[in-house]
Protein backbone atom coordinates (compact mmCIF):
# COMPACT_ATOMS: atom_id res chain seq x y z
CA UNK A 1 0.00 0.00 0.00
CA UNK A 2 2.81 2.54 0.91
CA UNK A 3 4.54 2.04 -2.48
CA UNK A 4 1.67 2.09 -4.18
CA UNK A 5 0.71 5.56 -2.77
CA UNK A 6 4.22 6.99 -3.42
CA UNK A 7 4.17 5.64 -7.03
CA UNK A 8 0.77 7.51 -7.10
CA UNK A 9 3.04 10.30 -6.10
CA UNK A 10 0.91 10.73 -2.15
CA UNK A 11 4.10 11.28 -0.19
CA UNK A 12 1.20 11.81 2.78
CA UNK A 13 -1.64 9.09 3.71
CA UNK A 14 -3.19 11.30 5.87
CA UNK A 15 -3.85 13.86 3.03
CA UNK A 16 -6.19 11.26 1.55
CA UNK A 17 -9.50 11.64 1.62
CA UNK A 18 -10.92 9.03 -0.98
CA UNK A 19 -9.12 5.34 -1.56
CA UNK A 20 -9.95 2.87 -4.37
CA UNK A 21 -8.28 -0.11 -4.55
CA UNK A 22 -7.64 -2.32 -7.51
CA UNK A 23 -5.97 -5.93 -6.40
CA UNK A 24 -5.10 -7.91 -4.00
CA UNK A 25 -5.81 -6.33 -0.62
CA UNK A 26 -4.11 -8.01 2.74
CA UNK A 27 -3.61 -7.63 6.20
CA UNK A 28 -1.25 -5.21 6.04
CA UNK A 29 -2.77 -2.79 3.66
CA UNK A 30 -5.53 -2.26 6.15
CA UNK A 31 -3.86 -2.27 9.13
CA UNK A 32 -2.27 0.82 6.99
CA UNK A 33 -4.87 2.49 6.11
CA UNK A 34 -6.59 2.40 9.91
CA UNK A 35 -3.13 3.64 10.85
CA UNK A 36 -2.34 6.36 8.25
CA UNK A 37 -5.39 7.69 6.97
CA UNK A 38 -8.12 6.91 9.99
CA UNK A 39 -8.68 10.92 10.69
CA UNK A 40 -8.81 12.27 6.89
CA UNK A 41 -10.37 8.81 4.66
CA UNK A 42 -13.81 9.55 3.84
CA UNK A 43 -14.36 7.13 0.65
CA UNK A 44 -13.26 4.26 0.60
CA UNK A 45 -13.83 1.98 -2.77
CA UNK A 46 -12.97 -2.00 -2.73
CA UNK A 47 -15.17 -3.39 -4.89
CA UNK A 48 -12.53 -3.77 -7.72
CA UNK A 49 -10.24 -5.59 -4.58
CA UNK A 50 -9.48 -9.16 -3.76
CA UNK A 51 -9.96 -9.44 -0.21
CA UNK A 52 -7.36 -12.59 0.35
CA UNK A 53 -8.90 -12.63 4.46
CA UNK A 54 -12.23 -11.71 5.43
CA UNK A 55 -10.93 -10.62 9.03
CA UNK A 56 -8.13 -8.48 7.33
CA UNK A 57 -11.27 -6.27 6.83
CA UNK A 58 -11.14 -4.34 9.50
CA UNK A 59 -11.90 -0.36 10.06
CA UNK A 60 -13.41 0.24 13.09
CA UNK A 61 -12.68 3.62 14.46
CA UNK A 62 -12.33 5.29 11.03
CA UNK A 63 -13.91 8.16 12.44
CA UNK A 64 -14.22 10.14 9.04
CA UNK A 65 -14.87 7.38 6.72
CA UNK A 66 -18.65 8.29 5.38
CA UNK A 67 -18.77 5.75 2.58
CA UNK A 68 -17.56 2.16 1.64
CA UNK A 69 -18.05 -0.03 -1.05
CA UNK A 70 -17.21 -3.67 -0.45
CA UNK A 71 -15.88 -6.24 -3.29
CA UNK A 72 -17.53 -9.38 -4.34
CA UNK A 73 -13.91 -11.14 -2.55
CA UNK A 74 -16.00 -10.69 0.96
CA UNK A 75 -18.10 -13.45 2.57
CA UNK A 76 -18.28 -12.60 5.84
CA UNK A 77 -18.14 -9.25 7.31
CA UNK A 78 -16.48 -9.81 10.54
CA UNK A 79 -16.88 -8.74 14.51
CA UNK A 80 -16.14 -5.42 14.46
CA UNK A 81 -15.47 -4.24 11.07
CA UNK A 82 -16.84 -0.90 10.90
CA UNK A 83 -17.75 -0.92 14.61
CA UNK A 84 -17.95 3.64 16.01
CA UNK A 85 -17.39 4.63 12.29
CA UNK A 86 -19.15 7.32 13.62
CA UNK A 87 -19.62 9.24 10.08
CA UNK A 88 -20.60 6.14 8.11
CA UNK A 89 -23.43 6.88 5.95
CA UNK A 90 -23.79 4.13 3.47
CA UNK A 91 -22.13 1.01 2.89
CA UNK A 92 -22.62 -1.35 -0.46
CA UNK A 93 -22.68 -4.94 0.79
CA UNK A 94 -22.32 -7.42 -2.22
CA UNK A 95 -24.37 -10.47 -2.59
CA UNK A 96 -21.14 -12.56 -1.85
CA UNK A 97 -21.72 -12.11 1.70
CA UNK A 98 -23.32 -14.46 3.79
CA UNK A 99 -22.49 -13.68 7.57
CA UNK A 100 -22.90 -10.21 9.25
CA UNK A 101 -21.05 -11.31 12.88
CA UNK A 102 -21.03 -9.80 15.89
CA UNK A 103 -20.74 -5.67 16.46
CA UNK A 104 -19.79 -5.32 12.96
CA UNK A 105 -21.43 -1.78 12.71
CA UNK A 106 -22.37 -1.00 16.11
CA UNK A 107 -22.20 2.26 17.18
CA UNK A 108 -22.36 3.43 13.42
CA UNK A 109 -24.61 6.48 14.12
CA UNK A 110 -24.78 8.04 10.85
CA UNK A 111 -25.21 4.72 8.84
CA UNK A 112 -28.50 5.92 7.33
CA UNK A 113 -29.00 3.17 5.07
CA UNK A 114 -28.13 -0.37 4.35
CA UNK A 115 -29.03 -2.95 1.96
CA UNK A 116 -29.25 -6.38 3.50
CA UNK A 117 -28.34 -8.54 0.30
CA UNK A 118 -30.48 -11.94 -0.37
CA UNK A 119 -27.06 -13.96 0.22
CA UNK A 120 -27.20 -13.11 3.75
CA UNK A 121 -28.25 -15.54 5.85
CA UNK A 122 -26.89 -14.68 9.54
CA UNK A 123 -26.96 -11.32 11.18
CA UNK A 124 -24.85 -11.35 14.66
CA UNK A 125 -24.95 -10.01 17.75
CA UNK A 126 -25.19 -6.37 18.21
CA UNK A 127 -24.69 -6.25 14.61
CA UNK A 128 -26.32 -2.92 14.26
CA UNK A 129 -26.57 -1.79 17.32
CA UNK A 130 -26.78 2.36 18.31
CA UNK A 131 -27.51 2.73 14.56
CA UNK A 132 -29.53 5.64 15.32
CA UNK A 133 -29.88 7.16 12.05
CA UNK A 134 -30.92 3.99 10.44
CA UNK A 135 -34.58 4.72 9.58
CA UNK A 136 -35.49 1.96 6.99
CA UNK A 137 -34.38 -1.66 6.67
CA UNK A 138 -35.64 -4.83 5.22
CA UNK A 139 -34.71 -8.30 6.02
CA UNK A 140 -34.29 -10.66 2.68
CA UNK A 141 -35.65 -14.13 2.66
CA UNK A 142 -32.48 -15.89 3.12
CA UNK A 143 -32.31 -14.05 6.66
CA UNK A 144 -32.65 -17.39 9.16
CA UNK A 145 -30.78 -16.20 12.05
CA UNK A 146 -31.01 -13.05 13.84
CA UNK A 147 -28.98 -12.71 17.14
CA UNK A 148 -29.87 -11.15 20.30
CA UNK A 149 -29.65 -7.47 20.17
CA UNK A 150 -28.56 -7.36 16.53
CA UNK A 151 -31.06 -3.99 16.18
CA UNK A 152 -30.96 -2.65 19.44
CA UNK A 153 -30.84 1.13 19.94
CA UNK A 154 -31.98 1.37 16.21
CA UNK A 155 -35.18 3.35 15.18
CA UNK A 156 -35.41 2.01 11.71
CA UNK A 157 -38.42 0.49 10.65
CA UNK A 158 -38.24 -3.38 9.47
CA UNK A 159 -39.85 -4.96 6.95
CA UNK A 160 -39.64 -8.28 6.42
CA UNK A 161 -39.37 -10.51 2.80
CA UNK A 162 -42.70 -12.17 2.43
CA UNK A 163 -40.86 -15.36 1.95
CA UNK A 164 -38.23 -14.99 5.22
CA UNK A 165 -39.69 -18.74 6.41
CA UNK A 166 -38.47 -17.99 10.15
CA UNK A 167 -39.01 -14.19 10.52
CA UNK A 168 -41.89 -11.59 9.38
CA UNK A 169 -42.72 -7.71 10.15
CA UNK A 170 -45.79 -6.03 11.48
CA UNK A 171 -45.68 -2.22 12.03
CA UNK A 172 -41.90 -1.95 11.31
CA UNK A 173 -41.14 -5.02 14.21
CA UNK A 174 -39.56 -8.02 14.15
CA UNK A 175 -41.76 -10.84 14.82
CA UNK A 176 -39.80 -14.24 15.03
CA UNK A 177 -42.41 -17.58 13.92
CA UNK A 178 -45.04 -15.16 14.08
CA UNK A 179 -45.20 -15.73 18.11
CA UNK A 180 -43.16 -13.00 19.99
CA UNK A 181 -41.93 -8.97 19.38
CA UNK A 182 -38.38 -9.04 18.95
CA UNK A 183 -37.72 -5.30 19.02
CA UNK A 184 -34.70 -6.49 21.55
CA UNK A 185 -33.13 -7.86 18.06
Amino acid sequence: MKQALKKAGINDPACVTKLAIIGKLEYDDCLYIREKMDKTLQELDLSMSLVINDESLYFGDCSCLTSVILPDSVYVIHSRAFRDCTHLTSIIIPDSVKVICDGAFMGCSSLSSVNIPNSVVSIGFCAFMYCTSLTSMTIPSSVVHIDASAFSDCPAFFTVHPDNPVFQSFNGEIYFYRESLCRDL
